[in-house]
């Protein structure tokens, strides 16, 4: 980068700081969970919003972004006792135990579900249901409503129902989705991030194309549908 770009970068990197760090109170700021969960939402803005405008700055993957941060900023660094890379590795490994909540959106004719579409290796398309990890102080059906409405646009919070779900282990972390039915094909769905997926596609409930792991749930959404 010039002179110019490193301002521009340095500029950045303090707005997204003033956004989502400065702020945070000592008793977040302990909170090691916490402040991963806002460095992770600061890197996705960085993507999302700041490098289509200025596509000069570093195009960094989720570990060399925040663990540039963690070096970068003096108020976080009294709170990290190791050096970045082991904390974020750290972090990771605590992640994969978190809870996974979302959705299984079903039309009106209960017979189609959505999935959405993520490209891998340039040709092939992986495909799987909208869902996240829960925060800190969330239910599990909030989960659910907020990961559905940030993956495709789409506000379940009226037709979700607490009992009515499937859920399995999968790669080891429990993971539950709630089967919302009546959704118009015709509706458009757009994610709030970008980056997020790379499209969405109705399929056949009988036919769902995923891994030989989700297919416990598959056959569980087939049970559910058929039963009520």
């Amino acid at each position: 980068m010039n002179g110019e770009q490193y301002v521009i970068f340095h500029s950045t990197i303090q707005s997204l700081l003033r956004q989502y760090i400065y702020p945070m109170p000592h008793h977040d700021l302990i909170n090691k969970v916490k402040v991963f969960c806002y460095l992770q939402q600061l890197y996705w803005d960085y993507l999302d919003y700041h490098i289509p405008k200025f596509t000069f700055l570093p195009k960094w993957s989720e570990e060399d972004f925040i663990c540039f941060i963690l070096r970068y900023t003096g108020i976080l660094q009294p709170y990290f006792k190791h050096e970045p890379s082991i904390e974020y590795k750290e972090w990771s490994a605590y992640v994969e135990t978190i809870p996974v909540y979302g959705s299984v959106i079903v039309d009106s004719s209960r017979k189609w579900c959505l999935l959405l579409k993520v490209k891998f290796d340039n040709s092939v398309y992986r495909y799987g249901f909208p869902k996240g990890k829960i925060n800190v102080g969330e239910t599990p059906i909030d989960c659910a409503i907020r990961e559905t409405k940030e993956e495709i646009g789409l506000d379940i919070s009226s037709s979700v129902y607490k009992d009515y779900y499937v859920e399995d282990t999968i790669h080891g972390k429990f993971t539950r989705l709630y089967i919302v039915e009546g959704v118009s094909k015709k509706t458009k769905f757009k994610s709030m991030y970008k980056g997020e997926c790379d499209g969405y596609e109705w399929m056949p409930i009988r036919k769902i194309k995923m891994g030989i792991k989700w297919r416990g749930i598959c056959n569980q959404i087939i049970q559910k549908i058929n039963k009520k």
